[in-house]
């Protein structure tokens, strides 16, 4: 998945190496990436059953909201990404 994202971009990495996978940077953007959608999907999620405005499917446990939200940060980012190699 990451390298058809990639290549849809237009991302180039000409001249880079694996040495800069443990620079802070690199790192924090893969944080901020994986972290922000989990937070965000989960979040929104407990909110709305806190508040009595939505309720958890029948007898699905909070670790498979959790596993959900994983699968819904990727498919949003796969949507992007198939949108913008449908325009020219």
């Amino acid at each position: 998945m990451p390298i058809f994202g990639f290549a849809n971009t237009g991302v180039s990495f000409s001249g880079t190496s694996l040495a800069v996978l443990p620079e802070p940077l690199t790192l924090g953007v893969a944080a901020g990436l994986f972290l922000g959608k989990l937070v965000s999907v989960l979040g929104t999620v407990a909110v709305l059953v806190k508040l009595d405005l939505a309720d958890l499917p029948g007898q699905a446990s909070w670790g498979q909201m959790t596993g959900t939200a994983l699968l819904c940060g990727i498919g949003f980012t796969m949507s992007l990404f198939i949108g913008l190699s449908t325009y020219p």
